[in-house]
């Protein structure tokens, strides 16, 4: 009979599920059998070729949008005022008005929407997306009436210019130049007439 180097119980050891008084492969050398359906019918599996789950990618940094949304709002806030100081203008001023109306804190909001206005008298033909920070058209009308009910209470002429950046911010751009001639009749420095648009 001829002499083989290879011995089926060479180098080998069982795997061995204790659960169920199994074995459920076999060592041989460096390599792993694992037992098929079929009682002593093997497949190799290389332990080198186990691929590691993949890592999950890191998440994108919310927007001041997605903030805002959330209700996030001194969050958003610190967004804004990260930005580059040299860099803020008349659209960073914008959204601060939308936030802090969203927020309820409408004198604030008031001073940020005459800021915006200050250091852009055109600022009202740039478009912005009221819907997108407040998550809703209902909840971004809720913070123009406020601020109307605000705007006619006071007669501030920088409570109109919220009101105007309010509707414009709801694609109302009609009423918020009307808004603009309001607040100039009251004694602001905006121009007298916006963006024209729907109404």
């Amino acid at each position: 009979m001829p002499h083989h180097d290879f011995h089926p119980h060479h180098h080998t050891h069982h795997g061995f599920d204790g659960r169920f008084g199994r074995r459920l492969g076999v060592y041989y050398g460096d390599a792993y059998y694992y037992r098929g359906p079929v009682t002593g019918v093997y497949s190799p599996i290389d332990p080198n070729l186990v691929v590691s789950p993949p890592r999950d990618r890191a998440a994108p940094p919310p927007t001041v949008e997605a903030l805002t949304r959330a209700g996030r709002f001194d969050d958003a806030l610190a967004l804004i005022g990260a930005r580059d100081p040299d860099a803020i203008g008349a659209r960073d001023h914008l959204e601060r008005a939308l936030i802090l109306a969203l927020a309820g804190d409408l004198d604030q909001a008031a001073a940020a929407a005459e800021a915006a206005l200050s250091a852009d008298p055109d600022a009202l033909f740039e478009p912005i997306d009221g819907p997108a920070f407040a998550g809703s058209r209902y909840t971004l009308r809720r913070a123009v009436v406020a601020a109307v009910r605000r705007a006619h209470r006071t007669g501030q002429a920088r409570a109109w210019q919220l009101v105007a950046s309010l509707m414009h911010a709801e694609s109302r751009d009609r009423l918020a130049a009307r808004m603009l001639e309001r607040a100039a009749s009251l004694g602001s420095a905006a121009p007298t007439a916006g963006p024209a648009g729907p109404g």
